[in-house]
């Protein structure tokens, strides 16, 4: 059975609200709470950013884009980031997280958004993967280590 949905703006500390300034995500908020070293919001807010940044970027005129919050294990916080567009080809989904590297030379960025991300949820000890989702669009999940665990 599907938990009743709230709306909830996500702030860890205060840097996520930042980095989605329009986004309102539906979100069970029985689900979790969060604790972050105030010290690194602002860099998990830019992490956050840089792939909500992308997907935007690359989803179609009438498409969207949707982030949820989630968790994974005690210590775990879940971003995703499901984008409407064409996906990555399967040849460059792993490069797309290498500085510099670019699918489409003719839209706007310098191709290092992604991979700040990934170093970024590596330095802390999470993750940062891309996957392509079976009807379409492109699924970016993003595991973030939460101090005090997630209830």
């Amino acid at each position: 059975m599907k938990p009743a949905q709230a709306t909830l703006t996500i702030e860890i500390t205060g840097g996520i609200e930042s980095a989605l300034p329009i986004a309102v995500v539906p979100f069970d908020t029985s689900r979790l709470s969060s604790q972050l070293d105030v010290d690194i919001a602002e860099i998990v807010a830019s992490a956050i950013e840089n792939v909500v940044r992308n997907a935007i970027q690359h989803t179609p005129s009438g498409g969207g884009v949707l982030v949820t919050i989630d968790k994974d294990a005690p210590d775990f916080a879940v971003v995703k980031v499901v984008d409407s567009g064409p996906g990555v080809a399967k040849k460059d989904l792993e490069k797309i997280f290498e500085p510099f590297y670019r699918i489409n030379t003719n839209r706007p960025g310098a191709g290092i958004g992604l991979a700040i991300s990934k170093r970024v949820l590596q330095q802390l000890g999470g993750a940062l993967v891309a996957a392509n989702r079976a009807e379409s669009g492109l699924q970016i999940t993003m595991r973030f280590p939460l101090a005090g665990g997630v209830t």
